[in-house]
């Protein structure tokens, strides 16, 4: 679904959605073509760790922010992380995108800001904010938070 919106571009970015209201969530496996995602290969983790025997696929490079970002945020229901082009040419550059029209506006009710850079060490989930869906993560891509549990709800709001 994010690849046909051109949200997701090659196998970069990846769609997280909370199982329960534990930190239990399913996530893209890493390298795998969206079009290759199907239900017998998504990975499931419980508190940043893959669930053994629930298949043989590595979760996204990006699991633990997303599990960082659940633990910390009950209203998060789902993560949409993409590289989308023009939204990536504003995190790269460390600027956040205004408002520009009340469509904007009616889906996001405001800027979309720019996080800061993170290293390892230091996390995205400290810039999330309840009711502030859309992120640029400073030289890197674009986060979408979700309270809804329907991942496309997410990668409606990036393709926004």
């Amino acid at each position: 679904m994010a690849r046909k919106q051109n949200v997701i571009e090659d196998t970069h970015g990846n769609l997280s959605v909370r199982l329960c209201e534990d930190l239990l969530f399913s996530i893209k496996p890493s390298g795998v073509e969206y079009d290759e995602v199907e239900f017998g290969v998504i990975c499931c983790v419980d508190n940043g760790l893959a669930l053994p025997g629930i298949n043989q696929q590595n979760p996204s490079v990006d699991t633990l922010m997303h599990a960082d970002i659940y633990a910390r945020h009950p209203w998060v229901n789902s993560i949409c992380h993409t590289h989308s082009p023009y939204a990536t040419s504003f995190a790269m550059a460390g600027e956040d995108i205004p408002v520009a029209c009340t469509e904007h506006a009616d889906y996001f009710g405001g800027p979309i800001f720019c996080l800061p850079f993170m290293d390892h060490d230091q996390s995205w989930a400290d810039g999330v904010v309840d009711g502030q869906f859309g992120y640029l993560l400073a030289d890197h891509g674009v986060l979408v938070c979700s309270r809804s549990p329907d991942p496309s709800h997410a990668v409606g709001l990036a393709y926004a």
